[in-house]
């Protein structure tokens, strides 16, 4: 409606509305529970901090697989982002019309997902959870690659955001209450900055792939990335198990 210049400003324009949002939150001291242990705020360097965070996330195997499998799974995401106009373009054969339409039906099935997760709270092991969303994660993509319609392919879509939806529920959840208060800070931003490197080294074999090969053959192969890593999660499980770690 309005051109591709002015939607990027408005864009833009919705960031300040939700900083000016942001600025009415009141702010509250956080007094961590020390749980015997004594909290250096404000004296610990940067590298001590990092080591500490380290340390945490190494000895909790299960907490590492978790963050492993979200940096994969991230890495196997990424090169939907920008084969996915592409595919809307020279498969379809339409325009950013039903590019939007297309991250919308993504965004609902998200949502839907996420609120029926939380209706059933199924009482499932996180491991065996992060492992399942995965895999049909990539039937979905793999089913997205072999559409041709425009309702085959909103559909397909919508089913690949509705079982990804609870996946950050889940993992967030577990990592909220499996790392102690003065830890979480250094710990959770250990596990972001590993995990977030995922996206864009995912979206650049993305766009490799598309300029060398074809769209399809992008997403299909992302698809099976995605089955991969799954059972990949699925073999840690197991051989945890065997040594003897039951709460997996």
């Amino acid at each position: 409606m309005v051109g591709a210049p002015a939607t990027l400003f408005l864009n833009g324009v919705t960031f300040w509305v939700f900083t000016a949002l942001l600025l009415t939150i009141t702010l509250n001291p956080f007094s961590a529970q020390d749980s015997g242990r004594q909290i250096l705020k404000n004296q610990e360097s940067f590298m001590v901090s990092l080591k500490n965070g380290m340390r945490f996330l190494v000895k909790d195997r299960l907490l590492l697989i978790m963050t492993g499998a979200t940096l994969f799974f991230n890495l196997t995401y990424g090169p939907l982002e920008p084969a996915l106009p592409v595919f809307v373009k020279d498969v379809i054969e339409t325009g950013p019309e039903l590019l939007g339409f297309l991250w919308t039906s993504l965004s609902i099935g998200m949502i839907v997902g996420t609120l029926i997760w939380v209706k059933v709270n199924p009482k499932w092991n996180p491991v065996t959870i992060t492992s399942i969303i995965i895999f049909l994660w990539g039937l979905a993509n793999i089913g997205f690659a072999n559409t041709d319609g425009i309702i085959m392919a909103l559909g397909a879509i919508f089913m690949a955001g509705f079982v990804f939806g609870p996946y950050n529920v889940v993992t967030t959840t577990y990592e909220q209450r499996s790392i102690p208060d003065h830890l979480r800070g250094r710990v959770l931003g250990l596990i972001n900055s590993l995990t977030a490197a995922g996206l864009p080294l995912g979206q650049l074999l993305g766009g490799f792939l598309v300029e060398n090969f074809s769209v399809r053959r992008t997403i299909l192969w992302a698809g099976i990335a995605s089955l991969i890593v799954a059972f990949g999660i699925w073999i840690g499980r197991t051989r945890m198990l065997k040594n003897g770690r039951k709460k997996l």
